[in-house]
């Protein structure tokens, strides 16, 4: 058994045995021995250490090694979760039919900058939940993501946001300049 599965089979070890005597305790019994938890506990975070610090061949290790491994015995008492990562393996996942789409809406002295008619003219390259976000003039040439003015979200069935998009706008004081910058998965 590599390090790391008896290092989680020690630790599963020692929740279910703390999960037990807590029962106990609840149900009536007036005391328990945590002796062997705690010592099981110990062997966990000796190997831990030395594991960590990428040592598995000192005299220390190797002691704590035996400890952990007479603690966790034959110890079958858990399930193994299927979406667990190991560390340092890399899963490829492959995605069929998603384009992620990008696109940028300059605007010049607008007080109320809008994407209206979204499902005709925006829905087929960004779906229904887009990432908006607007950059506004910054009076150095340049422009800044403006975070304080929210959007409006009108919806074809109003509050529902899963009716589909009518359109979005956005309200400022004064005439202002910048873009909108819009990014969605094309459905």
């Amino acid at each position: 058994m590599a390090v790391s599965d008896e290092i989680l089979t020690g630790q599963l070890k020692i929740a279910n045995l703390v999960l037990g005597y807590n029962t106990a305790l609840q149900n009536g019994a007036l005391n328990v021995n945590w002796d062997t938890a705690i010592k099981g506990n110990r062997s966990v975070l000796a190997v831990q250490n030395r594991y960590s610090l990428g040592d598995t061949s000192s005299a220390t290790f190797q002691a704590a090694y035996a400890c952990l491994s007479a603690f966790v015995g034959q110890y079958a008492g858990g399930s193994i979760d299927p979406n667990a990562q190991n560390p340092g393996v890399i899963i490829d996942v492959t995605t069929t039919g998603s384009i992620v789409n990008s696109d940028t809406f300059p605007f010049t002295n607008q007080t109320t900058v809008a994407l209206l008619s979204y499902q005709t003219a925006y829905y087929s390259r960004f779906g229904n939940t887009p990432y908006v976000q607007i950059f506004v003039a910054d009076g150095l040439g340049g422009f800044t993501p403006d975070n304080g003015t929210a959007p409006d979200y009108v919806y074809a069935t109003p509050g529902n946001p899963t009716s589909g998009i009518v359109s979005i706008t956005w309200g400022y004081p004064i005439a202002t300049t910048g873009y909108i910058l819009i990014s969605g998965v094309q459905p």
